[in-house]
């Protein structure tokens, strides 16, 4: 596909979402879309202003609400954020990708309780979800510890155990070589 013919289909792609927007302005969806083709060509602050005149109509739009919490993000007003993603989670306690970023915000805001919670409850709705556990791991040892106790019973009950070598490559990558080497020394010692 040719760069004029991608432009023409982005502009088109563009008006159909004005046209969808125009003709249903009470549609979370029309908003999140238009919006998301004014984050490609980098007009973030565009995208902002018409993500909080979509939450002027449907305050309790959770789309909506978490795409104003990543835009405030990613522009580096982490407080504005937070706020962002607590009126998110107070409409949809259980949103995981509310929750992650509320506890990545909370570790970056140095609010160290908020944020260890809602990788806690993000743990509990999707267990496999490494970063939150690294996260969890790196913000409260103590958790770690819990962790260790789970893997014994799980290797005596023949339960699923939650360290694996997924989390160790991690902590790898992120240069926790003691921790990577703990996590190993407990996959061998639970096989």
């Amino acid at each position: 596909m040719s760069t004029r013919s991608m432009e023409k289909s982005w502009f088109q792609d563009l008006a159909r979402n004005l046209v969808a927007l125009a003709g249903r302005p009470d549609d979370e969806s029309a908003f999140e879309k238009l919006a998301e083709k004014l984050i490609e060509v980098e007009c973030k602050a565009e995208a902002l202003e018409l993500t909080r005149a979509g939450l002027s109509r449907m305050p309790r739009g959770t789309g909506l609400s978490l795409l104003e919490a990543r835009l405030l993000s990613e522009e580096g007003d982490a407080q504005g954020a937070w706020n962002a993603v607590g009126r998110l989670l107070e409409i949809d306690p259980q949103n995981t990708r509310g929750l992650w970023l509320k506890a990545r915000l909370g570790r970056r805001l140095e609010k160290k309780d908020e944020a260890i919670q809602a990788a806690r409850i993000l743990l509990r709705l999707v267990p496999d979800h490494q970063e939150a556990r690294v996260l969890l791991s790196e913000m409260a040892p103590e958790a770690e510890e819990e962790d260790k106790v789970a893997v014994k019973e799980g290797a005596a009950t023949g339960r699923r155990t939650i360290t694996t070598a997924t989390l160790a490559e991690i902590y790898v990558k992120q240069g926790y070589l003691n921790k990577a080497v703990h996590v190993y020394r407990e996959l061998l010692a639970a096989e």
